[in-house]
Parts: structure tokens; C-alpha cells; sequence
């Protein structure tokens, strides 16, 4: 095995835990920012029984988390195609 061949394995395995990592981090995020969704918003609609306007909170957050989802991907695609420098 030659040295260029093996330095191109390491580039690859190295970018694809790149890859990964950002891909788990999205997941969290997403997680993480559904969760605050609800324990934030929820209560104070349950409350008032404004149910509409708890509904109107998440699609708008939704909308925001896939925008951000979009965005993020768009960015990942891009280093995976340049590479890490």
C-alpha cells in the first residue's frame, strides 16, 4: 500500500466523523429546541387556553428550526466538498 493511498483514508475517515459530529449536533439541537418549545410556551397556553396561539408559537418555530436545519446542511455539504481546509 502506498502512502498517498493510505493518507487518502485517513482524510476520509477523518471527514466523515466531521460529518457525523455535525450531524449528531443538528439532531441535539433539534431535540433540545423542541423540548424548550414546550416547557416554555406550553404551560402559559394550557393556562390562558389560548391553544391557537401555541400552535401559531410552534409552526413558527418549526418554520425557524428548518430553516436553520437547511442552512446547517447546506454548510456541511459545502466543507465536504472543499474538505476541512
Amino acid at each position: 500500500m502506498s502512502l498517498s493511498f493510505i493518507l487518502l483514508i485517513i482524510v476520509l475517515s477523518v471527514i466523515r466523523v466531521i460529518v457525523m459530529i455535525s450531524m449528531a449536533s443538528i439532531v441535539i439541537g433539534t431535540v433540545i429546541g423542541t423540548v424548550t418549545c414546550y416547557v416554555t410556551w406550553a404551560p402559559t397556553a394550557i393556562t390562558s387556553n389560548s391553544f391557537s396561539e401555541i400552535r401559531t408559537r410552534n409552526i413558527h418555530t418549526f418554520s425557524i428550526t428548518q430553516q436553520k436545519l437547511k442552512v446547517q446542511s447546506q454548510f456541511i455539504s459545502r466543507n465536504v466538498i472543499r474538505g476541512p481546509l
